[in-house]
């Protein structure tokens, strides 16, 4: 079984954002880390060691960071990351970055990411969807998978909604025993993407 793998915004009580990771710049000439095309060496190497990221906090808010978070420049904690590569995925290639709180300066050990496989998870003929100028699912009301394009992957991106990372179970359930909590779980027939 497989699962989509999300962090929840942190928020308050009253649902209003605590934190913002300013990682939406360009780095090292690189605009989308989403995609599954491997980095060109002559940009690899103008990424710096350790990429040093900055986020501020709002209402009080003194924890970490969010767990991951995959806009921009993909990052996860370096908790997550010893997580991943112990219950074997192996399609990652990652980048030492650190987090650091503007406003008391603190600073957390974290990673850039790049996820290399992308599979077409969705079951086409049994899935309900809206396509936008005929490019694919592009707001899905029900989501059917078809795991047998997996190929047996721990960890990948969903072709249909390429911000979307999903887990085998066996990761879930090592995120789940490693006491990761801010991390949630969705079973495909109850993900939707608008």
């Amino acid at each position: 079984m497989y699962y989509i793998m999300e962090c929840p915004i942190l928020t308050t009580a009253a649902g209003e954002a605590v934190m913002e990771i300013h990682n939406t710049f360009r780095l090292a000439g690189i605009r989308l880390w989403q995609n599954n095309r491997p980095i060109p060496p002559e940009k690899k190497q103008n990424i710096p060691d350790p990429i040093e990221i900055d986020f501020d906090v709002f209402r009080g808010y003194e924890g970490p960071p969010s767990e991951f978070e995959d806009l921009g420049i993909p990052v996860m904690s370096d908790r997550l990351y010893q997580v991943l590569v112990s219950c074997g995925v192996d399609n990652l290639e990652v980048f030492p970055a650190v987090l650091k709180n503007t406003s008391t300066q603190q600073k957390y050990k974290y990673y850039a990411y790049k996820i290399y496989d992308v599979v077409p998870l969705m079951n086409l003929r049994e899935s309900e969807y809206e396509t936008y100028r005929n490019t694919g699912p592009a707001t899905i009301h029900k989501f059917v998978a078809d795991e047998s394009r997996t190929r047996g992957l721990l960890m990948f991106r969903m072709a249909e909604s390429i911000t979307d990372i999903v887990v085998h179970e066996s990761v879930k359930k090592a995120i789940e025993a490693a006491g990761i909590d801010t991390v949630e779980f969705i079973k495909p027939e109850d993900f939707t993407s608008i």
